[in-house]
């Protein structure tokens, strides 16, 4: 088997269908040696990812933090210790810098993901940020006028 295979189960129904189909494909894998199924959840898509950076983006080109404009990916950083307790920030080695250690959004599965958009919406609610219609059409899709 030199490629993997998803199944994606949305519905109890999908269930017997797509454990039927995993069943039978690891069966047929066994000939190459050890097989690995693995349970998760679906992760966020391009399109999600593309609402994240359009609203960074705002949010980096307005807002003026500890004195300075921040670049998106620091606010990405900023807004994700802001949402996640899994986050700590550690002394450098050389005990001159603070660095936030422990959370990936690139691990994030979609319902994460939309809690991370919410807090950056919040943040830029928060700061008074003027939102792009590129951002907007993340606000409306989500849900987020209620801040």
């Amino acid at each position: 088997m030199s490629k993997s295979k998803q199944y994606f189960i949305r519905s109890r129904e999908d269930l017997k269908v797509r454990f039927n189909a995993a069943y039978q494909a690891a069966g047929e894998a066994l000939a190459g040696g050890c097989v690995v199924l693995t349970l998760g959840r679906e992760t966020r898509g391009n399109a999600q990812n593309a609402k994240l950076w359009a609203m960074l983006d705002d949010v980096a080109a307005q807002v003026v933090y500890c004195g300075k404009l921040r670049s998106r990916e620091a606010w990405k950083d900023i807004c994700t210790i802001a949402w996640k307790e899994e986050t700590e920030l550690v002394m450098s080695l050389d005990n001159t810098k603070l660095i936030a250690v422990g959370l990936s959004t690139s691990t994030l599965n979609k319902k994460d993901f939309a809690e991370l958009i919410e807090v950056i919406y919040a943040t830029g609610a928060n700061f008074s940020v003027v939102w792009s219609e590129k951002a907007e059409c993340v606000i409306s899709e989500f849900n987020l006028n209620n801040y």
